[in-house]
């Protein structure tokens, strides 16, 4: 499976057009442009329909972004953790390597 994704990743990237068109420097301007687009379109919509999607989308709201920052949290940690761990261990090779002279 891995194999078959590059080989199309590599079809793509030979082709300058398909290369280009799969880049954020495509797709970045692209949305830049359509988000106020949408916005405009929205104008033209049910305002009531806005406020049942926002009640769908934005129930347990809080409690899901409690869960995203202890995940964000944790993850930190852990990477802080192996920083320590390593910048501990270049240390002591740095100091055995300083007692050896």
């Amino acid at each position: 499976m891995a194999a078959a994704i590059k080989a199309i990743n590599a079809k793509i990237r030979s082709n300058k057009v398909l290369d280009y068109v799969c880049s954020t420097h495509f797709w970045g301007p692209v949305s830049n442009f359509g988000i106020p687009v949408a916005a405009i379109m929205d104008t033209q919509k049910d305002p009531e329909m806005f406020a049942r999607l926002n009640a769908l989308c934005c129930q347990g709201g809080r409690e899901k972004a409690l869960a995203e920052q202890a995940k964000s949290g944790a993850a930190q940690l852990k990477e802080g953790g192996k920083q320590v761990l390593e910048d501990a261990k270049g240390m002591a090779n740095q100091a055995k390597a300083n007692i050896q002279k």
